[in-house]
C-alpha cells in the first residue's frame, strides 16, 4: 500500500515503523517527514543524498499526509502511534 520498495533499502524499515507504527524514525528520515529538507540533506549520508528525488517523491506520492509536512504533524502521528490509531 505505502510502497515502501521504492524508498532506498535502508530507509524502508524505519519509514514502516514510522507510518504503521509512529516509531520515530532516525533523524535523516525524520527531517524528512518534516520537510525540513535543509536539515535532511545534512544528515544525509552520501547515499541518501544521492537518492533524495526518490525520496522525496515517496513523500508527497506514498506518505500519508497527516504523518508529514511539519514538526507538529510528525509529533502527532508518533503520539497516536501511527496508523495504530489513525481515524482519518
Amino acid at each position: 500500500m505505502f510502497k515502501y520498495h521504492l524508498l532506498p533499502a535502508g530507509l524502508q524499515e524505519g519509514a514502516k515503523l514510522y507510518i504503521e507504527h509512529g516509531i520515530r524514525p532516525g533523524g535523516f528520515l525524520t527531517a524528512c517527514f518534516k520537510d525540513e529538507l535543509v536539515e535532511a540533506f545534512s544528515l544525509a549520508d552520501s547515499h541518501n543524498s544521492r537518492n533524495m528525488e526518490d525520496i522525496v517523491r515517496w513523500l508527497y506520492s506514498c506518505c500519508p499526509m497527516p504523518a508529514r509536512g511539519s514538526k507538529e504533524n510528525v509529533n502527532r502521528w508518533i503520539k497516536q502511534r501511527g496508523l495504530e490509531n489513525y481515524n482519518g
